[in-house]
């Protein structure tokens, strides 16, 4: 498929169901052909955090559109093309969720490519974070403006494509469905932030990769963590927490 739709959501605060702000860059045949951005009413709360990261607060978005009234316009460009963006499920969560809050029926599940997972295939050595490849490719990046994180991704997935990454070996499934939505209930009050990406231990046959990261849970403090992730990082094995202090504590010991 050539015609690619990159999005990328901003929210207001640590449950991560609504969206403040959303970019799209249309990348069609290798260029990018249509850009769109808007802020968003989420009719929730904001927490500091998320105002501190993303610059937006509850007095900008008073006048901006609801979801349902933005979905009005961007719903024919999610149906266009094959949707994209950098940590993928983190973005379609969001979505989902929005779609959900407000009675919205789209589709079962949606298709989709992740840079991210890309990225690992592609510049296997490097961390993936996303203002970390945009130094490495020196593209241009206002980070956490959705607008400029998408086309940020945008050019991200441009160049792994003219590496040699073929769209068909990364495509990936996410679930509309209720049934996955109950899951995503039981775990409303648990959210988490790469903070950065460290290194990968281990990786198994199915993909599972065991890695070090530093994470916020739940917006406390980061901390160091080893934990194996599923391919598309949808789903997540047991794992340990290190603080700063005990993570210098093991690298003594070893």
């Amino acid at each position: 498929m050539s015609r690619f739709i990159i999005f990328d959501v901003e929210t207001p605060n640590r449950y991560n169901d609504r969206m403040s702000a959303i970019g799209i860059s249309v990348m069609e045949d290798g260029e990018i052909v249509q850009e769109y951005y808007s802020l968003v009413n989420p009719e929730t709360f904001f927490d500091p955090f998320n105002i501190r990261l993303t610059g937006i607060s509850q007095e900008m978005v008073a006048d901006a559109p609801t979801f349902p009234r933005l979905w009005e316009q961007i719903r024919p460009l999610f149906e266009s093309g094959l949707l994209a963006a950098h940590n993928a499920v983190f973005d379609l969560g969001v979505l989902r969720s929005c779609l959900r809050s407000y009675g919205i029926d789209w589709k079962p599940y949606v298709r989709y490519v992740c840079t991210v997972q890309m990225g690992r295939k592609v510049l296997p050595g490097m961390k993936h974070n996303l203002d970390v490849l945009c130094g490495y490719y020196g593209i241009e990046l206002q980070h956490h403006h959705a607008g400029s994180d998408s086309r940020a991704c945008a050019d991200i997935l441009l160049r792994y494509l003219e590496d040699g990454a073929q769209t068909k070996d990364f495509i990936r499934t996410y679930s509309l469905q209720e049934k996955e939505m109950r899951r995503k209930e039981q775990m409303a009050d648990f959210t988490y932030e790469i903070i950065e990406e460290i290194g990968v231990l281990s990786e198994n046959a199915k993909g599972w990769r065991k890695e070090l990261n530093r994470i916020s849970w739940n917006n406390g403090p980061v901390k160091y963590d080893i934990r194996d992730w599923a391919p598309d990082r949808a789903k997540m094995g047991r794992g340990i927490t290190l603080t700063e202090e005990e993570a210098m504590k093991l690298k003594e010991l070893l």
